[in-house]
């Protein structure tokens, strides 16, 4: 991976990549009951193509659509896809779908870093060349202007919120827990999961929590580390992070998911669940007690894969 792409992780990252290999980038849109999530990509294998997911949560729906690999299209210089007639970019969507069309634009935008060059949320992770799969995280939330039509009508997103975030690399991991959610004007994130080491695995942690304007970043290469993870007769999951300043407590119930499909070493051939709807409630604590922050959302997006329990194991 040349080093100037390790400083622009927003953009396409895959110039010379070999198989196996994927790379996508998820749109989260969100205005009361309409929620829909998009997720433009490409995967070389085991024959290479673009394709774009469609999960609708309000109507419980999800869709694939693939494309010639000769459709996807991209932009050196900053973030701007196209996967056919549909581009996507930092500042807008434009979407042309048969079953799906409109255009959305994102205003009051808050990018994860206000430096152009960056490495995002892989810190120092982001020049280690053996890592199975990275993540970053775009847009930590924006305001929504535009409208969505399917052959049910139209969804009106304006006022609401945006959330922008990629994934590229081999695979996906097993196991892992991904989730997001806004609480009024907050955002947290977490990617939790079990990766893989030459000559054994350890627990990676990427998260942050925007509030009042601060971010606050959990991640192994900080010094955060998993306490406690657990899951209660109610179905829920507690987890508990540790960093040298502060306590991170998480309580979170997956309800019914949709239906996606995510990156193997054979392609886009698994399929997982997320949950457009799941509860998550989340606290931000200093090591004394003291609440920094508090807040719950039924309308947090997540997945578990895999055995979650795995997570304690050490390398």
């Amino acid at each position: 991976m040349p080093f100037q792409d390790c400083l622009l992780p927003e953009t396409f990252q895959g110039k010379y990549a070999q198989a196996p290999y994927f790379e996508g980038w998820y749109f989260r849109l969100q205005n009361g009951s309409h929620s829909i999530s998009l997720i433009p990509g490409i995967c070389l294998n085991p024959q290479p193509h673009a394709y774009l997911q469609i999960l609708n949560g309000e109507k419980g729906t999800s869709s694939y659509q693939e494309y010639p690999f000769s459709a996807f299209r991209f932009r050196q210089d900053r973030f701007a896809i196209s996967v056919g007639e549909n581009h996507f970019s930092s500042t807008s969507i434009h979407l042309r779908e048969p079953q799906l069309h409109g255009d959305i634009s994102f205003t009051n935008r808050v990018p994860f870093c206000a430096h152009r060059l960056n490495t995002g949320m892989m810190g120092p992770f982001a020049f280690v060349p053996w890592l199975q799969c990275r993540h970053g995280v775009v847009t930590i939330r924006s305001t929504l202007a535009g409208a969505l039509t399917d052959d049910t009508g139209t969804m009106d997103f304006t006022g609401g919120i945006g959330y922008v975030e990629k994934d590229w690399g081999k695979a996906f991991p097993q196991p892992y827990l991904w989730t997001q959610a806004h609480f009024g004007l907050s955002t947290f994130m977490l990617c939790l999961a079990r990766v893989p080491l030459p000559g054994g695995a350890l627990t990676g942690i990427l998260a942050f929590l925007y509030t009042g304007q601060k971010r606050y970043l959990f991640s192994t290469y900080t010094g955060t580390r998993l306490s406690t993870i657990c899951r209660t007769e109610d179905g829920a999951w507690h987890l508990i992070f540790r960093t040298p300043f502060h306590r991170l407590f998480l309580r979170l119930i997956i309800h019914k998911g949709l239906t996606l499909r995510a990156p193997g070493t054979q392609g886009m051939n698994r399929e997982i669940q997320e949950d457009p709807h799941a509860d998550l409630s989340v606290r931000l604590a200093t090591c004394g007690g003291d609440t920094v922050f508090q807040g719950q959302s039924a309308d947090a997006s997540a997945e578990i894969v895999g055995d979650l329990l795995k997570l304690t194991k050490q390398a």
